[in-house]
């Protein structure tokens, strides 16, 4: 984090969680931050956690992106960076992505619910998940 200090998915267990991969030079990342800024504000709560995680070769500009996007939810950086072309780095392999934005939701059991979503489908996914835990 901002901070220097390792963060594991396993810090959230118990809550549902939207983990958006990104990078400060693509201008679809910071499209997809602002629209679930808004999902943020409007569905915020103690059972739900949005992570972002930049994949930035430079932290500097993972630390520029912070300060212009000023966003409420935990901001981490993998210092790995997004791969192109050659072999993925070890968190696009785990999560099996090869373009960004690419967001998927956990669930509080730490399973992975839905992947690849964008714009509406990541509030629906946080409601049908709600949804769910309230039956």
């Amino acid at each position: 984090d901002a901070n220097g200090k390792n963060v594991s998915l396993k810090d959230f267990r118990g809550k549902i969680v939207v983990l958006d991969f990104c990078a400060s030079w693509c201008g679809p990342c910071r499209k997809e931050m602002r629209s679930m800024l808004t999902i943020y504000n409007e569905l915020k709560a103690d059972d739900l956690e949005f992570i972002s995680i930049s994949l930035d070769s430079k932290e500097e500009n993972w630390r520029k992106m912070l300060e212009e996007e000023n966003l409420p939810w935990v901001m981490l950086w993998n210092e790995e960076g997004f791969v192109i072309g050659n072999e993925p780095n070890k968190i696009q392999r785990a999560y099996g992505f090869y373009s960004i934005p690419f967001i998927v939701l956990i669930d509080k059991e730490g399973r992975l619910l839905a992947k690849d979503l964008r714009g509406e489908r990541v509030k629906e996914e946080i409601l049908k998940a709600r949804a769910d835990y309230n039956l």
